[in-house]
């Protein structure tokens, strides 16, 4: 009963039971394995925390008050001891407060490009009709819409998560390149929403492992620039002429320069040589 009492009244004083979690304040992308080594050291380090001795309390409420200072003790060095070591102690509740105002600010900043989106339209194109893809935009307005997106957008990323605003630049590039495409008449409005909704989940794929603590993998979806030549209506790009060995390597790195580019110009270019390496040599009849 006393060791009821005790556990009860320390939940009241330690934060009335909220769940809390530790989150990473660094910005390096630490994860579960780091928070784990980090965790297990600080517990170590909390159990030599200075403690009462209620070995002389005579009365019940004198061991409670014993008990839960020690609690207390324990828990503040536990604490002192993650902060030193860059966590940062967030309840469940602010952390998803915080993630819904985020997605909020994320919608609020693109209100500005509504108008440029309108435009890129035809003047009875409904709502429902844009968002199934049913209507296809203008050429040479839908890289305007996309840029007024990214400029409005990346503030919130820098706000609310530093540490993934490379990885959204390069997101956001790739985006770009490919409304770059559209309105030069490269690819169709279908294909163009296509490599989008692939940029899209490539760019989740990026963030979760970057909270998992992982590092960031080449995209499988660069795998579709490998035989692009084919489908391109500007122009087939002249074959380089490379022995198989030293074109495979080449190859390689084209494709990791794609999926690592930050900014429109790199992935033009990175494309560009990939497209080279990959063209298909004609055959002499």
């Amino acid at each position: 009963m006393r060791r009821s009492l005790c556990l009860v009244a320390l939940c009241a004083t330690l934060s009335g039971c909220g769940k809390t979690v530790w989150q990473d304040f660094t910005g390096s992308g630490r994860g579960p394995a780091e928070l784990q080594m980090d965790s297990a050291s600080c517990q170590l380090d909390s159990q030599s925390a200075a403690q009462t001795d209620s070995s002389q309390c005579q009365k019940a409420g004198c061991f409670i008050a014993v008990a839960i200072g020690n609690a207390a003790s324990q828990v503040n060095a536990f604490n002192l001891c993650m902060q030193s070591h860059g966590w940062q102690q967030v309840k469940v509740a602010a952390a998803g407060q915080a993630e819904t105002q985020f997605k909020s600010a994320l919608t609020e900043a693109i209100r500005p490009c509504n108008a440029t989106a309108r435009s890129a339209y035809p003047e009875d194109a409904t709502k429902a009709d844009i968002a199934k893809g049913l209507v296809t935009p203008t050429e040479g307005e839908l890289g305007k819409v996309i840029d007024c997106v990214t400029d409005q957008q990346r503030p919130v990323w820098a706000k609310y998560h530093p540490e993934f605003l490379d990885l959204y630049d390069a997101f956001r590039a790739k985006v770009a390149v490919d409304a770059e495409d559209y309105d030069n008449g490269d690819i169709s409005y279908k294909e163009y929403r296509a490599e989008t909704k692939q940029q899209d989940v490539d760019f989740g794929n990026d963030i979760r492992e970057r909270r998992a603590g992982g590092e960031r993998v080449e995209s499988q979806h660069t795998a579709r620039y490998e035989d692009d030549s084919e489908n391109d209506s500007g122009g087939d790009p002249k074959p380089v002429h490379l022995n198989h060995e030293t074109r495979l390597k080449k190859i390689q790195a084209a494709k990791a320069e794609l999926a690592d580019c930050k900014t429109p110009h790199e992935c033009r270019a990175a494309r560009r040589t990939l497209k080279k390496l990959t063209a298909k040599k004609e055959k002499k009849s």
